[in-house]
């Protein structure tokens, strides 16, 4: 038997035929014209290389290899019927009465920009769910995604995005200057030669190396540089360094009362974020919900 040609479909022929013993009801029972089920059993005696049901005055009449196998396909196809049938009767998926959660991958910028509303929306409508959040380097991002070691990554996407990979750009980012309120320079804007001049605190991180560019290209004094966005708003607020941050990152360091922002007198690239995912988990339910509510949260 040739396994590479043979499909359900002519086993459940094949049940058929031998349960009604007529091609004609048979047929009827699989909703398909007469012919059709002719043609099936055709491919049927090709493939297991046996006549399978002999025309009879009492129809037609299964061989005695068919007597044979009958009850093993029928018991097969059962199984597999009921099993699909299971996996398709899921129980409606309820957020707020589920427990699931989620991994996510994000920066110490994305925690500070999005983590406060993601726990706001997701105590109100799936209280019972829980956040992991990790920021992984960015050789090891996509692996650990493919690998179902993570649901999402927040952040820019890769030069290469594996094919298994789906994302969804959420808004495009710019970068701000942020300094202490009290900072001499924080009462007037920011001119080209006040930008220079400033000592400036540098994140130096993969995906902002924008910002390093300019500042090497310009001559421009970096006092601090450190990995770590979140270092950086500590050290300006008992400094009269500046810092070239991400605006949200801003718009939240901000709200303390503790700094100001203002625009960056130099031309910077803006940068997507993006919400990436793995496509084989993308219809799992707590997937797609979260998924959803991220996107309806984060996008502009």
């Amino acid at each position: 038997m040739q396994e590479n040609r043979l499909d359900l479909n002519l086993i459940r022929m094949f049940i058929a035929l031998f349960e009604t013993g007529s091609v004609t009801l048979a047929a009827e029972r699989f909703h398909i014209t007469q012919p059709a089920m002719s043609n099936g059993l055709s491919r049927l005696r090709l493939l297991l290389d046996d006549p399978l049901f002999v025309q009879t005055r009492q129809g037609m009449t299964p061989t005695a290899y068919a007597s044979k196998i009958y009850p093993d396909l029928s018991q097969a196809m059962h199984l597999v019927l009921s099993t699909l049938g299971r996996n398709t009767a899921r129980p409606a998926f309820t957020p707020e009465a589920s427990t699931f959660s989620l991994k996510l991958h994000m920066t110490d910028f994305a925690q500070v920009a999005f983590l406060p509303r993601l726990i706001s929306e997701m105590q109100h409508h799936a209280p019972h769910c829980s956040l992991k959040v990790v920021s992984l380097s960015n050789e090891s991002i996509l692996g650990a995604l493919e690998n179902n070691e993570l649901d999402f990554v927040f952040g820019r996407m890769p030069e290469k995005m594996p094919h298994k990979i789906d994302h969804v750009t959420l808004f495009r980012e710019q970068y701000v200057v942020l300094m202490r309120k009290e900072h001499p320079l924080s009462k007037r804007q920011l001119t080209k030669a006040d930008y220079l001049g400033a000592g400036h605190a540098l994140v130096s991180a993969g995906s902002h190396q924008a910002i390093e560019r300019l500042l090497k290209r310009k001559k421009a004094s970096v006092l601090l540089t450190t990995q770590n966005f979140l270092v950086v708003a500590q050290i300006l607020q008992a400094s009269d360094l500046i810092a070239t941050v991400p605006s949200r990152l801003a718009v939240q360091l901000c709200l303390s009362g503790s700094f100001v922002q203002t625009a960056i007198p130099f031309d910077l690239p803006h940068f997507d974020v993006n919400m990436m995912w793995d496509k084989t988990r993308a219809n799992e339910p707590e997937q797609a919900w979260a998924r959803g509510l991220f996107e309806t949260i984060l996008a502009e």
